[in-house]
């Protein structure tokens, strides 16, 4: 395979992917573990659980109008 064309130009602007670019993506949970280790790269890939609870969670309070 001929070298790749670079992502950015000289101003630092990036170009637009093509097919072939995507084509050469690696997944993260392939190239990480050999990055920064094997349980690193476990941890940074294990899902969040979303929002974490609140330690004073907003309390209801209804109150009647009389017209």
């Amino acid at each position: 395979m001929a070298n790749p064309l670079p992502l950015t130009d000289q101003n630092g602007e990036v170009r637009e992917l093509t097919q072939a670019d995507f084509q050469r993506l690696i997944p993260a949970a392939d190239i990480l573990p050999e990055i920064v280790g094997a349980a690193v790269a476990a941890e940074m890939l294990k899902p969040k659980g979303g929002r974490p609870r609140t330690e004073t969670p907003k309390v209801f309070t209804g109150i009647r109008l009389d017209a």
